[in-house]
């Protein structure tokens, strides 16, 4: 059960009463928490579930996407490191589109075990449970290539988590089984953030952070350079700015 308003307008008060919804099974449920939301003012109590996105937030590809597409002869060596430069580059190329998406089969592929974690998510994962926050990864991933090579992309992506230490117990301690999810489709991920009752999501994506059927009680985080953002949606440029915002928003345990 979810009590809350229908819009909510400067100072109104929204009670998150989720954890009294039909369990069923408790494989998605977490401790429910009270939730009071201001225009940019916002507070947590009780154990908060923060969801986070993976490709482009947690592994980053920029200096990859580059070196490869640079040995393949698809972009200028003074191209930016930028993926959208990189992607907007190579699309113009015939048979860009076909190109660009190979691309990203051999990137999220057999050259994954090159990509890079974010800077600063150790220290915000640290944070996270220290703090006793529940978190996991919710990505759009599909299983296989639309083209090029065939190669289990999930699987790719489980290896590298492992090797980052992300189900090590003295690393960041998840479990592969229910703390991460990879969905072959946007739906199926905004319903996977609605299922694990998350209290903040974090992604890079606008298309995922505007989506019309974004579950309305969460707040999102985006991960971004570009610091313009509606009053709705908070703006961070890496994982530092984003535990400096957890805490001044005064995201407290109080089960601590």
């Amino acid at each position: 059960m979810c009590v809350t308003t229908e819009s909510l307008a400067d100072g109104q008060v929204w009670l998150d009463l989720r954890g009294l919804r039909d369990l069923g099974g408790l494989g998605d449920y977490h401790p429910p928490c009270i939730t009071t939301i201001f225009p940019s003012f916002f507070i947590m109590t009780s154990s908060l579930t923060i969801g986070i996105d993976f490709d482009n937030t947690i592994v980053l590809y920029e200096d990859l996407f580059h070196r490869c597409a640079l040995a393949e002869g698809l972009i200028r060596p003074e191209t930016p490191k930028d993926k959208k430069a990189i992607r907007d580059e190579i699309r113009q190329l015939p048979q860009g589109e076909a190109r660009w998406t190979i691309l990203q089969g051999v990137v999220y592929g057999w050259r994954m075990s090159e990509a890079k974690l974010a800077e600063g998510f150790k220290g915000f994962m640290a944070w996270a449970r220290n703090n006793g926050y529940y978190t996991c990864v919710i990505s759009h991933k599909t299983q296989y290539p639309a083209l090029g090579e065939k190669i289990d992309l999930r699987e790719v992506a489980r290896q590298w988590m492992r090797q980052q230490g992300f189900f090590d117990p003295a690393g960041f301690g998840l479990n592969p089984e229910t703390d991460v999810f990879f969905e072959d489709t946007l739906a199926h991920k905004l319903q996977r953030i609605a299922n694990k009752n998350c209290d903040i999501f974090i992604d890079d994506l606008e298309e995922v952070l505007y989506h019309a059927d974004f579950p309305r009680w969460v707040k999102r985080i985006h991960y971004t350079r570009e610091l313009e953002c509606p009053p709705e949606i908070v703006a961070c440029a890496n994982w530092l700015e984003i535990v400096n915002w957890c805490e001044s928003a005064n995201l407290t345990n109080t089960n601590s």
